[in-house]
């Protein structure tokens, strides 16, 4: 997704039928572009009842930014997926 070569594009949107579950990374600090969220609306919903959604880098946030990020893309997920269980981890 979101690669400049649209055959690895293609690629990965041919897979996505073949798989039981999915993990999809956000990250912390550019949580759910409109083009993530256009992703899985149109391609993961169809093909995927497992999803694992990792909110990556929040050892950048403080804690207050933290709660903000997560309660932000909860939000969102809300709009684009029944699966909106979020497990953020560190970069580091």
């Amino acid at each position: 997704m979101n690669d400049i070569d649209e055959q690895r594009v293609e690629i990965t949107y041919n897979y996505i039928p073949k798989c039981d579950a999915g993990i999809f990374l956000l990250s912390a600090t550019q949580q759910l572009s409109s083009s993530e969220r256009d992703f899985i609306t149109s391609r993961i919903n169809k093909h995927l009842n497992k999803m694992f959604f990792i909110l990556n880098k929040i050892d950048q946030l403080n804690e207050s930014e933290l709660e903000e990020a997560i309660d932000y893309v909860k939000s969102e997920l809300k709009n684009v997926s029944d699966n909106n269980k979020i497990f953020p981890v560190s970069s580091k």
